[in-house]
């Protein structure tokens, strides 16, 4: 019988291993850098593959050393086209080149499609890492002595007594949502980001150094569109030790650990400002990344190849997947796919709960991000591109998964192994879940931002244009009746004088006409028509001197003072300036004109408020009396408002407060330009809270009718593109 044409790579590195069941063996690829885990059966056949021996000797030998494992002809032949593929084995025979160039392609074509479907994390080719860590290694060592490793553990549980110790007093410092998620604080996010995980990196190229092992490749990944550092540590796995190879996968999470302890107390103990910013960051990403990321084994992080060594199962993520796939192909096929080697049904359980529960949590985490983009994206007029990654991050996981289904289906030779009525019940099952994905109902909310104004305020107006000369601060508690601003008009002044001139020279005439009427009675039929005259120059007097008894602004009831929503200046590039700036009440602006209507202050109860929710014009349709709505305060980030909608208007984009503009996307626009109509709900609390104060920002969510996902996509559509 002719010899095997295939023969097995001489450059590859073969490590034996063992665990508490077997022996296994890691084969590095040093040219195509990848790693590969055979039990000691499938090594033995890829060893023996040194040239001049043939099939049935290699069957022979195979059954003599495993004995009583036996290994059919057939059997054999397939596993060493299976080495082929991965690349393990040279051929002799003619046209190998194509083959190889068709397999470049293949591998190339899938890397690819495997990069871009998951736009958050893009990683870029590195460079050789060896020459930097062995420079820098000698320099760090001495953090990795056991009295350096106490302190860290000092440190983070003296970081971690801080914050529990001062809990309270944290959650007071810290800023709200809107305040921490900004495009300003984008920044420093961005900063904090590569800066912890190029630290994160680092940590695990030094420890691996440590422990015997190496770093391969340094480069850059973009996380999220943020550029940060990566360092390829895979020769880990040549490492014989599992508890090593798990201090190496711990010691990112270590790095960040002590990196969060240390600027906690920079940010606990330092005044505000860019290093008390920058530290918050560094905490938040440290410490939240920590938990969602890094140490959970649901992700394939660092937490994940803590759980593949101690569960002494390196391809856990494949091989958990593969448990499912089984399990579809048998019940579409009616042919199981046994498992190679045979899996324990216990161990197959607990493998199809973990591929369920790291899918789920992984979903979870990507919406959670894709929701996070949206709501910074959204208020800027920027969803287009939240959408777009989110299609392609959809396109991405479910796109492999239906070309291999539709590969089956329209394969002639495949498709005489399915069962029709299993794949048609199947097809109907998706159908009808699509259905009624699409068609039933389900909860929509509105959510909009808010602002806290008072409830049942009464507001003064100026009646009349004129220069403010005296008016009161801001929060001051007043007495009805009692005086609040006073302007002073010069037309009124000049029109009360002229009007009590004419009153004077009516009444002298009138007076004239008297005594000439005792000795020229010709002169009363003139009287009358004075005394009109005079009367009616006496009710414009009175009505001047209202005018001007109005120029006082007294208080309607008791209450407090409150300063109307603050103007700026719209251009403050331009050579003129604006008549006044800020609020009425301030002291800046007194002898600045005020015209007429212009509202001054407000005088109302600070402990009976409500919320006004500035709704877009094509989101206020589904908005009605009497729905239910959830609020949260920026202010009071930790707490939940409940009340209901009690009448909704149109708005003045004239009167939306100052901290609405940004969530608006009103923050680039003068009140000249702003070409959206919004509407204003009002809101009454279900439970009136003295913590909530006129001035503060939120968010609200209004309960409305139920609404199909087709509405959804429908309404998406036609808020954002027009046919017009």
């Amino acid at each position: 019988m002719n010899e095997i044409k295939a023969r097995v790579r001489p450059e590859l590195i073969l490590t034996a291993h063992h665990n508490d069941h077997e022996r296994y063996w890691i084969v590095e690829d040093p040219v195509a850098l990848k790693y590969f885990r055979l039990r000691d059966e499938e090594c033995f056949v890829l060893r023996s593959l040194v040239g001049g021996i043939t099939l049935v000797d290699l069957k022979n030998r195979f059954n003599e050393s495993f004995h009583p494992l036996k290994i059919g002809l057939s059997q054999l032949n397939r596993f060493l086209f299976h080495l082929h593929d991965l690349g393990l084995v040279v051929s002799d025979t003619c046209g190998q080149g194509d083959i190889l160039a068709r397999r470049n392609r293949s591998h190339w074509r899938k890397r690819m499609i495997s990069t871009w479907a998951n736009p958050l994390a893009i990683r870029l080719p590195g460079i050789a890492a060896a020459p930097w860590i062995d420079r820098l290694y000698p320099a760090t060592k001495v953090l990795f002595s056991r009295p350096a490793i106490l302190v860290w553990i000092v440190l983070v549980i003296a970081a971690t007594a801080l914050v529990a110790t001062n809990f309270g007093a944290f959650q007071t410092r810290l800023p709200s949502f809107s305040d921490f998620f900004t495009p300003t604080t984008a920044i420093w996010f961005a900063v904090a980001l590569i800066l912890s995980k190029g630290l994160h990196e680092l940590g695990h190229a030094l420890v691996s150094k440590h422990l015997g092992g190496g770093c391969r490749e340094i480069g850059v990944m973009f996380l999220a569109f943020v550029p940060t550092l990566y360092c390829d540590v895979s020769d880990v796995w040549r490492l014989t030790n599992r508890w090593h190879r798990i201090l190496i996968s711990m010691a990112g999470i270590f790095t960040e650990l002590v990196l969060a302890s240390i600027v906690t107390f920079i940010w606990w103990f330092s005044e505000p400002g860019e290093l008390q910013t920058l530290s918050l960051h560094i905490l938040f990403l440290c410490s939240v990344s920590t938990f969602l990321f890094n140490i959970n084994p649901l992700v394939r992080c660092d937490g994940y190849y803590v759980l593949s060594d101690l569960a002494e199962t390196p391809n856990l993520w494949q091989l958990s997947r593969a448990q499912w796939k089984r399990v579809v192909h048998s019940w579409f096929t009616g042919q199981s796919m046994a498992a190679s080697p045979p899996i324990p049904p216990k161990q197959v359980i607990a493998l199809m709960v973990y591929a369920a529960a790291s899918t789920i949590y992984c979903w979870a985490l990507i919406l959670g991000i894709l929701w996070m983009m949206f709501h910074i994206l959204e208020p800027r007029g920027l969803a287009l591109i939240a959408w777009g990654l989110s299609g392609i991050v959809a396109t991405g996981y479910f796109g492999p998964s239906l070309y291999a289904v539709a590969k089956m289906i329209f394969s002639p030779v495949r498709r005489q192994n399915l069962r029709i009525s299993r794949v048609a019940t199947g097809m109907i099952v998706t159908a009808i879940m699509f259905v009624g994905l699409f068609l039933i109902p389900l909860p929509s909310r509105v959510a909009a931002p808010l602002a806290i104004e008072l409830r049942d305020a009464r507001p003064i107006f100026a009646p009349v244009t004129g220069t403010l000369t005296y008016a009161v601060t801001d929060q001051t508690k007043v007495f009805a009746g009692e005086r609040l601003a006073e302007l002073a008009s010069n037309e009124v002044e000049l029109k009360l004088v002229e009007a009590l001139g004419d009153v004077t020279g009516y009444q002298k005439r009138l007076a004239n006409l008297e005594k000439i009427r005792l000795t020229d009675p010709s002169v009363s039929p003139l009287i009358p028509g004075e005394q009109q005259t005079l009367a009616d120059s006496l009710e414009r007097l009175n009505l001047w001197q209202q005018d001007r008894d109005r120029l006082v602004l007294r208080a309607p009831i008791d209450g407090v003072v409150f300063a109307p929503t603050a103007v700026a200046n719209e251009n403050p590039q331009r050579a003129e300036l604006a008549q006044w700036t800020g609020t009425p009440l301030e002291s800046q602006n007194l002898g600045a004109m005020i015209q007429v209507g212009q509202l001054i202050c407000m005088v109302g109860n600070p402990q009976q408020v409500r919320a006004t929710v500035f709704i877009s014009q094509s989101d206020v349709a589904a908005v009605r009396r009497g729905q239910k709505t959830v609020m949260r305060i920026d202010q009071l980030p930790t707490r939940l408002f409940r009340g209901s909608v009690v009448d909704v208007s149109k708005a003045d984009t004239q009167e939306i407060p100052a901290g609405l503009m940004q969530p608006l996307g009103l923050q680039n626009q003068s009140s000249q330009t702003r070409s959206e109509i919004y509407y204003q709900a009002t809101i009454h609390f279900d439970a009136q809270d003295t913590v909530v104060l006129q001035g503060m920002t939120g968010r609200a969510k209004i309960a409305t009718d139920p609404r199909t996902i087709a509405d959804r996509i429908s309404h998406f559509f036609s808020k954002h593109f027009s046919l017009h």
